[in-house]
């Protein structure tokens, strides 16, 4: 009887191990691909600042 009892507990233990790390690795690859767009977001912000400043150049000479 305790031997069921404690298969019962291991398996529900791994059970919850299992969801828990499914979890964590839904919201890693959710930082992960908030992470990407900020990144892309800055790079280009960046290429439009100096595309900017190539066109004011141009128009300065």
């Amino acid at each position: 009887m305790v031997g069921i009892v404690m298969t019962g507990f291991i398996s529900f233990l791994i059970g919850q191990n299992f969801l828990a790390h499914v979890e964590l690795q839904k919201l890693t690859l959710k930082n992960l691909r908030q992470d990407v767009e900020k990144r892309a977001a800055a790079g280009s912000y960046f290429y439009s600042e100096r595309q900017q400043d190539l066109i004011d150049l141009a128009h300065s000479r």
